[in-house]
């Protein structure tokens, strides 16, 4: 990865290791757009140490085509069996599907023809079909006074006091996107439309909404609630440009709404509480957590169903409890607890 053009189909090559509990998934990136993923979750097994392979080496076929033209960095996203991450800058690549001029000398891409009738017409450029142009069937008109094919995006997430490309956040907190969209030279663009990006492990990228750049270029929109996801925003020169300007990806990560209570039973206190959010069909796995020694220690496991909702009798004797969904396959959230209880 040094920067070189690449076009048509390519293979990327992941190699990634770790020695204590294993690998459990490796994702790729280029800028916003994600390459593709390797899931070890068939390969791991809690009987044995590590719990997943503890060295991967896989290659990713890689259809450039599907890929905005242009500078981009490759980041990959390690994960192990208890769902710490990595993420590596793997460094820059270029992606080019448009050739620089027709063959046999004629005119460049997306120009006329050459004169008197020479030859055939230059191929039109490929068109990047995703987000959509929000200026789309308008023709060749600016998006923003002063604009540009060669402007830059610049994007940050914006929680409270906190400004950076990775935020973490409460499932009950609130976040901004917020930036500035310049030319090459530093100078404004104002009066643009810019589409937000999304995407949540799992599913397809998105249309999170469109925002407007103010007089000085800078812009700024609140996110929705929902789980952990990346995001960029996207800007089109004109109405008819094929090929879009992207920001650096921005991870926005949101801690598991955990909610939990107690009820009398026979033999004892029973623990009922319910995981919200997008829970997978086979469910989440829930920690039955103890207060000890000013720490807490898992007591027991419980799988929720398919609504989140789970049920298990609380740990014997006096005791301060709570729950906690770990970060795992499927759900896309971070790790939350719920509030603590007394049970008897």
């Amino acid at each position: 990865l040094d920067g070189t053009l690449q076009r048509g189909a390519a293979t990327l090559s992941l190699q990634a290791s770790d020695a204590d509990s294993g690998v459990r998934s490796i994702e790729a990136w280029l800028g916003a757009s994600e390459l593709g993923r390797v899931d070890l979750g068939a390969s791991c097994a809690d009987d044995r140490l590590p719990v997943c392979p503890a060295s991967v080496a896989r290659t990713l076929p890689i259809d450039t085509t599907r890929l905005p033209d242009g500078p981009a960095r490759v980041r990959l996203r390690v994960m192990d069996v208890a769902g710490n991450t990595a993420d590596v800058d793997a460094g820059r690549v270029e992606v080019d599907n448009v050739a620089d001029a027709s063959p046999g000398g004629g005119a460049p891409v997306g120009g006329a023809p050459p004169a008197g009738g020479g030859g055939p017409a230059a191929p039109a450029p490929l068109a990047d079909p995703f987000p959509p142009n929000p200026l789309a069937g308008a023709g060749h008109v600016a998006n923003g006074r002063d604009a540009s094919e060669r402007a830059r995006v610049i994007a940050r997430l914006v929680a409270g006091a906190r400004t950076a490309r990775r935020l973490t956040i409460a499932h009950t907190g609130h976040a901004r996107v917020r930036g500035r969209l310049m030319a090459r030279d530093g100078s404004p663009i104002g009066d643009a439309l810019l589409t937000v990006v999304e995407h949540v492990a799992g599913a397809r990228r998105r249309v999170a909404g469109v925002l407007r750049t103010r007089a000085d270029g800078h812009y700024g929109g609140l996110l929705r609630a929902g789980p952990s996801r990346e995001l960029a925003v996207v800007y089109r020169a004109y109405g008819d440009s094929p090929w879009a300007r992207w920001s650096v990806p921005l991870s926005l990560t949101v801690r598991a709404r955990v909610t939990l209570r107690k009820a009398a039973g026979r033999r004892g206190a029973m623990l009922r509480g319910r995981a919200a959010g997008r829970v997978p069909p086979g469910g989440v796995l829930v920690a039955i957590e103890r207060r000890l020694g000013g720490r807490w220690i898992v007591a027991g496991r419980v799988r929720s169903d398919a609504r989140g909702r789970f049920r298990r009798r609380a740990p014997g004797g006096a005791q301060t409890v709570r729950v906690t969904v770990p970060e795992q396959e499927g759900y896309p959230y971070a790790t939350g607890s719920s509030r603590a209880l007394h049970v008897r």
